[in-house]
């Protein structure tokens, strides 16, 4: 992408080129679904509009007012979920699925390409972590906060504007309102900023210490160091835990040695489970919570272990192959 371009200070504009870069041969069918949606919040601000003159007129007893602008609403209503209907399908058509692997390609052939010392001062669960979540931050999350976007910013001002032809009063006040909006938004933005590059930072080390426990399984339990991997594994859990879910109260996350013993992990910052081998070790068992952003990790003797996080009060049952 070319940077002597002035225009391509705006960050918006290099989100945007950057993003279609990123689809491939799915950019026209983006475009379609970003206009629809765009679209669809226009129209909901609209359809909000209306309810204010069907309450003056429900108020008033006003039946052919009331009878009007209630099917305005009706039509603003339903054009709104075709839109938006057709703007989400981007997702479940197949198109995201599509350019999530033509960009999975894509950056496996740059690898090829990037040298071995530049690859090797990070651990391959890291380097993982943050492959596959740039993929995912470019892509899997596009549409929905796309839509937030929309319904944030382009909804109210509609309704405002909308408002202002119906009643200049009303809609004065909600065009004042709305500017009003943009301080908070730049004051929590850092913040936001901040605990994202945190929990990206803690993602990414958990799923490295996650491939070194499994690929350092056998020499673990040869050494008699399970169990204490094990545990520091669950810190790093419990600590990804906190940052995913801040209101749960500090016990939920304690580490307590005599559920571990029983066989239950800490609910919500990952479950996994300890049970005494034949030889006195500790033989880590994970369970599968049938809950997403689960890790399968398979050993070379067969066994499975998968790890998942935020698993809550899921009911556990064993991972099977």
């Amino acid at each position: 992408m070319k940077d002597n371009n002035p225009a391509d200070n705006l960050a918006w504009r290099v989100n945007w080129r950057q993003l279609i870069s990123s689809v491939g041969s799915q950019a026209r069918m983006l475009r379609r679904s970003m206009l629809a949606l765009l679209l669809a919040a226009f129209m909901q601000g609209i359809a909000f509009a209306c309810l204010y003159p069907i309450i003056d007129a429900l108020l008033r007893g006003d039946a052919p007012q009331l009878l009007n602008w209630a099917m305005a609403f009706s039509v603003a209503a339903i054009v709104t979920l075709v839109l938006r209907w057709y703007g989400l399908g981007f997702e479940y058509r197949g198109h995201l699925a599509q350019a999530t692997h033509e960009l999975r390609l894509r950056l496996g052939e740059q690898l090829r390409r990037v040298p071995l010392e530049k690859l090797q001062r990070g651990r391959a669960g890291e380097m993982n972590a943050l492959l596959l979540g740039s993929v995912d931050e470019n892509l899997n999350y596009v549409i929905a906060i796309a839509n937030i976007l929309l319904l944030t910013i382009v909804t109210p001002l509609t309704a405002s504007l909308a408002t202002l032809w119906i009643d200049w009063r009303l809609g004065l006040v909600m065009l004042l309102i709305f500017p009003l909006l943009v301080p908070f938004y730049y004051w929590r933005r850092p913040a936001m900023r901040r605990q994202m590059q945190t929990l990206g930072e803690a993602h990414q080390r958990l799923s490295g210490d996650i491939v070194e426990f499994a690929q350092g399984m056998m020499v673990l339990r040869t050494c008699g160091s399970d169990a204490d991997k094990s545990r520091a594994l669950l810190a790093h859990f419990n600590a990804l835990g906190k940052l995913t879910d801040p209101h749960s109260p500090s016990g939920r996350w304690r580490d307590d040695a005599d559920r571990q013993r029983r066989g239950v992990g800490p609910t919500g910052g990952g479950v996994i489970r300890d049970r005494l081998g034949s030889d006195g070790h500790s033989e880590p068992r994970l369970f599968d919570c049938r809950r997403r952003d689960d890790y399968a990790l398979r050993r070379t003797d067969g066994d499975v272990y998968q790890l998942h996080l935020g698993c809550g009060t899921d009911r556990q049952r064993p991972a099977t192959d």
